[in-house]
């Protein structure tokens, strides 16, 4: 196992855990991934004898196919041993098997954005002169979304309005989408884990025989998991003293549109008997981008109380590589940005003797241009400005 060699000190106690629950506090760039993958390839080799599987879950399958391949490279023969797949790909073949017990069929489909707008048109028209808070197809189906991602219950659904009215006639829409899906042996993303989370909450033996394949259960980017995600984990691994690795980070929740929470963590150690195992070491930044984050991140109210600072490991720049910029709008951002992004570019030209960043993109592939500039944007939208 040289592979544990190459792991710092908290990296390595975190892949040395053995039994009972774990929470990995790793911050950006601390080598989570590495951590986990290490954590996983050890418990492989050393129960190369027994039958037991283990279940990594994640938010991604860009994650779940990184860390396969890494897994691979680290212990070949553990395809056959670990499952490394997302939160919605598990509960799809949780329900392909299962599912009966709702009345869906093995070869279930699952809908497209045009497709579920279609049956919340088609609910609406139904029942035309009930649903008169409802006239748009499209916002009734983000409040569906809600309900589904939050796995809240029929009869909680009237509560969660301050018009009685409205919430009477989500709650009828809410219900008869659900009715629809079953009808026509269809679903959704949200309602794959809603009912997942259905069906190992009032099937047991499902969740039992999950139990008894599934020796030890890792997942990874917990911050981002919504209320959905979380109790399908609860019901997989019910026990306070259960085999769950837990990596996250209660800093970098950025999914809540999506019913992420901060909160989150706080449920898991109220649940589970937890270690917490901190991993504050920085490998991608300079000190200077990292004093700077320390300095702003301690103002967040939900985090950890007992978080560590994080630890640059990378040498200093010998200069401040941070620029603060003050613009009244997003059309000033992008042209802010557009300027400081050209004058680099200038900059890496006169600095190496390239006139033409093309080649050196073709030669070191994209991402690799010029002064290595890339711009970040919360969504696609925003994106479009700075284009």
């Amino acid at each position: 196992m040289n592979f544990l060699d190459r792991l710092n000190t908290n990296q390595r106690a975190a892949a040395q855990w053995d039994v009972g629950p774990l929470f990995v506090l790793a911050g950006p760039g601390s080598g989570k991934t590495a951590t986990l993958t290490a954590r996983v390839a050890r418990l492989v080799e050393q129960g190369q004898d027994e039958s037991f599987r283990i279940l990594c879950l994640t938010f991604t399958r860009k994650a779940a196919a990184e860390m396969r391949e890494r897994l691979l490279a680290l212990v070949p023969d553990a395809k056959d041993r670990v499952l490394l797949t997302t939160f919605h790909s598990f509960a799809t073949d949780i329900l392909r098997q299962h599912g009966s017990h709702f009345g869906l069929s093995p070869d279930f489909e699952i809908l497209e954005e045009a497709e579920r707008v279609g049956i919340v048109k088609s609910v609406l028209e139904e029942k035309a002169g009930e649903f008169t808070k409802f006239v748009s197809a499209e916002k009734a189906l983000t409040a569906i979304e809600f309900l589904l991602r939050n796995v809240t219950p029929d009869d909680k659904v009237p509560t969660l309005l301050k018009d009685a009215e409205a919430g009477q006639q989500l709650q009828t829409l809410f219900v008869r989408y659900k009715e629809l899906l079953r009808q026509q042996n269809c679903l959704d993303y949200g309602a794959i884990l809603y009912f997942c989370e259905e069906l190992l909450r009032e099937r047991p033996r499902v969740s039992k025989q999950l139990r008894t394949v599934y020796r030890y259960i890792c997942v990874d980017e917990f911050q981002v998991t919504n209320a959905a995600q979380y109790r399908m984990l609860r019901a997989i691994a019910p026990d306070k003293d259960a085999n769950v690795f837990i990596v996250g980070d209660d800093d970098q929740v950025i999914y809540q549109w999506n019913g992420a929470s901060p909160r989150r963590v706080k449920e898991l150690e109220q649940h589970y008997d937890l270690t917490t195992i901190q991993l504050p070491e920085n490998y991608r930044c300079p000190p200077e981008v990292v004093d700077l984050a320390n300095a702003l991140i301690v103002h967040n109210g939900e985090r950890s109380p007992d978080k560590r600072p994080l630890l640059s490991m990378k040498a200093g720049t010998g200069a401040n590589p941070i620029e603060l910029l003050s613009l009244d709008d997003d059309q000033q951002e992008a042209r802010g940005i557009a300027k400081r992004v050209a004058a680099r570019l200038q900059s890496w030209r006169a600095s190496t003797g390239h006139r033409d960043p093309g080649a050196r993109h073709q030669a070191l592939g994209a991402g690799a241009a010029g002064a290595g500039s890339a711009v970040g944007s919360k969504s696609r939208a925003a994106a479009q400005i700075a284009v």
